[in-house]
């Protein structure tokens, strides 16, 4: 999950917040060279993660981002989840 899209997956993690989505994420993986259980706990570890960096960040952070309508501070705030720089 999240190794070819991650900023989409960022946005998708964002968005089924906002709109009080609260059901199952489901995964749908065809892991044919990798370890199937290893591939499917290092998804559920990117998504923690990626959950985790997104609250440390502030989600009031994306929310201003996206009212302003200002792609360079949600690019900077995306960057800074991916652990790159933020400015």
């Amino acid at each position: 999950v999240g190794t070819v899209h991650a900023v989409e997956y960022a946005e998708l993690l964002y968005w089924l917040n906002r709109l009080g989505y609260r059901g199952w994420y489901s995964m749908d993986q065809y892991p044919y060279r990798e370890d199937a259980r290893g591939a499917l706990n290092a998804s559920i570890r990117f998504v923690d993660g990626l959950w985790k960096r997104m609250r440390a960040v502030g989600l009031n952070r994306f929310d201003q981002a996206v009212a302003r309508g200002d792609a360079v501070e949600m690019s900077a705030l995306i960057r800074s989840l991916l652990g790159l720089s933020s400015r």
